[in-house]
């Protein structure tokens, strides 16, 4: 599942509608697309051997701080790319004080997900040149 939708983001990057993204933009979506194991939730995974959280091994991979991390997170969603996923309480989404979306807070982690891409590009499947 993660190489098709890793294929189909890097596709989207060769598009003009990620034309000025950051390469640290680039390289979150890349990584996110990386650890999705179900198309349909399009949730980033974490898994059993890894040594760091999904907030940790973005700003890794990226070579950011948290802070610059959450500068990536910013400039993503003003191109209405949200990899983060807000906190639900009761089944609705969860606001601060002054209205805006609350993604993490104190004993829940960060989660992250693909979003749609604009103008997405989807690839083709590979030809099985036997079966045919």
């Amino acid at each position: 599942m993660a190489g098709q939708l890793f294929g189909d983001v890097i596709e989207w990057l060769r598009t003009p509608a990620a034309k000025g993204l950051s390469p640290k933009a680039r390289i979150v979506l890349l990584a996110v697309a990386d650890r999705v194991m179900d198309t349909s939730s399009r949730r980033m995974r974490r898994f059993r051997g890894d040594d760091s959280t999904l907030h940790e091994r973005l700003c890794q991979v990226a070579d950011v701080s948290p802070e610059g991390l959450k500068k990536v997170f910013q400039e993503l969603a003003a191109r209405g790319l949200e990899v983060r996923v807000q906190l639900r309480k009761d089944g609705k989404p969860l606001f601060d004080k002054a209205g805006r979306p609350v993604y993490a807070c104190r004993g829940h982690s960060m989660d992250f997900r693909m979003p749609e891409l604009p103008a997405m590009v989807q690839l083709a499947l590979p030809v099985d040149k036997e079966a045919v």
